[in-house]
């Protein structure tokens, strides 16, 4: 295999987990490019906005770093990637690289911007629960690495991140999330492209300010497709 994105092509397609009758080519399409950028591949992490700071406040930035892994049959197949991100107030940014046993690799680069569209606190218990619903939208790029053809891939798309960030002990949160998604992905190499939209969910949980500024992450996004793997990720968050 000369790269990532033609190794999960072959596993998937060549492999045995050919489309289903309701799937297209163009299905495929798209997961392999969203599961070639950091979308796919880096669940998100709980942001200073998802744990409850207001959108009107200018906020410092925020130093991330993220780790992510899928398996496509087994962990043979299993798919390491590694990255780093920074937000400033509502604007992150990623790079990241991509690989597994035998092949050569792709690098990935993204942004996204996060709005609040309801900030609400909740009442009756007493703990200052507060209920954050979002939006996110993203863009995301793949390149390949190493002897092999060039493959690009893209990855266009929009989250909905749901968040309850509910106070631990006299400073720390805990902020359980879930965010369903919609996006386009494309790829494009050896003068040929194919392209499609996808469906997606991610969900998690984060202890922010467990120590001061400091962001611990678990979450899982599932680009869906049928018998594609979950994402897992971990994340470690520090704001300055």
């Amino acid at each position: 295999m000369n790269s990532i994105v033609r190794g999960m092509l072959v596993i998937t397609l060549v492999g045995g987990a050919r489309p289903a009758a309701a799937q297209s080519i163009h299905d495929y399409a798209a997961w392999l490019a969203m599961m070639s950028t950091p979308y796919g591949t880096l669940p998100p992490v709980v942001t200073r906005r998802m744990a409850g700071q207001s959108a009107g406040i200018v906020a410092g930035s925020t130093f991330e770093l993220r780790y992510g892994h899928f398996a496509l049959d087994n962990e043979s197949d299993a798919v390491h990637i590694g990255g780093v991100g920074a937000r400033f107030g509502g604007l992150g940014l990623v790079a990241g690289y991509e690989g597994c046993s035998g092949c050569d690799g792709s690098l990935m680069l993204g942004a996204d911007y996060e709005g609040v569209v309801v900030q609400q606190m909740l009442t009756g218990n007493g703990a200052r629960t507060l209920f954050v619903l979002g939006l996110r939208p993203s863009v995301g790029f793949g390149r390949s690495t190493g002897s092999g053809p060039d493959i690009s891939s893209i990855a266009l798309a929009v989250d909905m991140p749901i968040s309850v960030a509910v106070p631990v002990g006299t400073t720390a949160r805990m902020v359980p999330f879930i965010a369903p998604g919609y996006g386009v992905g494309a790829l494009r190499g050896a003068g040929d492209s194919e392209s499609g939209t996808r469906g997606s969910i991610a969900f998690g949980a984060a202890l922010v300010d467990l120590a001061p500024g400091l962001g611990i992450n678990l979450s899982w996004r599932k680009v869906f497709l049928d018998q594609a793997p979950t994402t897992i990720g971990v994340a470690l968050s520090f704001d300055r």
